[in-house]
């Protein structure tokens, strides 16, 4: 913690996103996606709230069929609350189970959904599946507490279309945390995500981990510390480019914020800031 109250996270100890659901919700991890899952989210099933899909292995990959069925009963539910779809070991190139009209289709019915308040895409792939397809979802779902968009191929264009999707939320407020990240996210990302968290004024948490932001995008986010989002208390940029001169601008830009109270930080370079002292 540096003298500012800031606690200063360079560890690799996970940071849990938002939590804001019962504490009685059932947890689903499967990997051939029962058919009684199936039935459960079709009929609505009350005591089915959270949805984990993790298929890592190419043999447990849900067959188009299921993806379709899974998007549109999905959006048809109101008492799912968690979802998080992970499909890091998917050929977009030559997998046609994960194709994009498959896959569009389940975003699709997805966009449907009103009553989830976490939802989570890792390593989805968007540079094939166009992002525009969940715009109802993030406009009319006044429910949604968590967005987690983590190495799935966002370019700058999808981040500003998403800002002027969040710009027409019903309920802006609900918005706790957001998480965008991985490979494509860098300088010129970081200006349309600052525009994205200016409709969420209640924003308590910004995850930027795993991707190229460097000093550059340190100034965009300047703006976010100095004038923007009050609310705002942990700042997660773990495994940039900030560099020295990244890390000065953030270290000015803390002097007179009075909210942040974590700042996740780890690169391989050691940093000395003005008034606050990191080591790798």
């Amino acid at each position: 913690m540096d003298g500012s109250g800031i606690q200063i996270d360079d560890e690799e100890a996970s940071t849990s996103s938002w939590e804001s659901t019962d504490s009685d919700e059932s947890y689903i991890a499967y990997e051939r996606l029962p058919v009684e899952t199936f039935r459960r989210i079709e009929r609505n099933d009350d005591s089915l709230r959270s949805l984990n899909i993790e298929p890592y292995h190419p043999n447990r990959i849900p067959p188009p069929e299921n993806w379709v069925a899974l998007g549109r009963n999905l959006g048809r539910n109101s008492h799912m609350k968690n979802l998080t779809i992970t499909t890091g070991c998917i050929d977009w190139e030559a997998d046609g189970i994960a194709s994009k009209e498959n896959m569009e289709a389940f975003c699709s019915g997805l966009s449907q959904n009103r009553s989830l308040e976490f939802l989570q895409f890792d390593h989805f792939n968007f540079q094939q599946v166009r992002l525009e397809t969940l715009h109802p979802f993030v406009m009319q779902n006044n429910c949604l507490v968590d967005l987690q968009l983590h190495s799935s191929g966002l370019c700058t264009r999808d981040i500003e279309r998403l800002s002027s999707a969040f710009s027409q939320r019903n309920n802006p407020s609900s918005i706790k945390s957001i998480g965008i990240g991985g490979e494509t996210i860098n300088d010129d990302s970081v200006e349309a995500i600052v525009e994205l968290c200016s409709w969420c004024p209640r924003l308590r948490k910004l995850d930027l981990d795993f991707s190229k932001i460097g000093s550059q995008g340190c100034n965009a986010l300047d703006l976010l510390l100095q004038h923007q989002n009050p609310k705002l208390r942990c700042l997660s940029i773990k495994h940039n480019k900030l560099g020295n001169e990244g890390a000065l601008v953030l270290a000015t830009a803390l002097i007179n914020n009075k909210s942040l109270k974590r700042l996740g930080l780890r690169e391989e370079k050691n940093f000395v800031w003005r008034g606050v002292s990191k080591k790798s």
